[in-house]
């Protein structure tokens, strides 16, 4: 995401398990540093125009219902674009490796 900024960005939802540690202060701390280790460590292998700015975990769930997902469960990127994009300008602005939105 973030065609007009000057690094992508990853949006994602966490697993079922996740979100329910992301519920608790500490852990989610740990879960923030565990995810701010590996994004730095994948983008340590990337080319500048490549690295993540930072990801924005959601706390929406991602389904065909609602429609950010087919029903053979592939992603709608329109609608996660529709969804999220409006927050890029606060995202970019907030200058944090780990954004935690709607929690």
């Amino acid at each position: 995401g973030g065609a007009s900024y000057p690094q992508p960005h990853a949006v994602v939802q966490l697993s079922e398990d996740a979100k329910e540690n992301a519920k608790d202060a500490e852990k989610r701390a740990d879960m923030e540093k565990i995810l701010t280790d590996h994004l730095n460590s994948v983008n340590s292998t990337l080319d500048g125009h490549e690295q993540l700015d930072f990801i924005a975990i959601v706390e929406d769930e991602w389904l065909p219902e609602n429609g950010f997902l087919t029903p053979t469960q592939k992603i709608v990127r329109r609608k996660i674009e529709e969804t999220y994009d409006p927050n890029n300008d606060t995202w970019y602005a907030a200058k944090k490796k780990i954004i935690w939105h709607g929690w």
